[in-house]
């Protein structure tokens, strides 16, 4: 029973990391640019904080602005495209980490025979 739960985590956690690996091979190129993308936004924006402030713009001014920029930023196609696929990717997970639950709760899997350390050493 162990022994296959043991192979079964393991087979997954070698699938995991392929995908891993091949996604962020694939992804390198367009994550590289969109990294570069976000430093020179945040560049200027950061510039453009410091330009209004020393303007004499007030505090809240200027927050109010920020927040209108990053509104309209996040209700781009592109960002809730991304914010969906990793509510699906969350939700997958949740489902995966669920069901491994329950069938742990409910006992389905098969006893190998194999008793265990402790009771290995009370048979000697």
């Amino acid at each position: 029973m162990r022994l296959r739960r043991v192979a079964r985590l393991a087979l997954f956690g070698v699938i995991a990391l392929v995908l891993l690996v091949a996604g962020g091979v694939a992804l390198a190129p367009y994550l590289l640019s969109q990294f570069v993308a976000f430093v020179t936004a945040a560049a200027s924006g950061f510039a453009g904080l410091v330009q209004a402030f020393e303007e004499g713009m007030g505090f809240w001014e200027v927050g109010v602005s920020a927040i209108r920029t990053i509104g309209s930023a996040m209700t781009s196609p592109n960002v809730v495209g991304v914010i969906v696929a990793f509510e699906l990717f969350g939700l997958a997970a949740l489902y995966g980490l669920d069901r491994m639950l329950s069938s742990e709760r409910r006992g389905d899997e098969m006893d190998d025979g194999d008793s265990g350390p402790d009771e290995a050493e009370e048979q000697k």
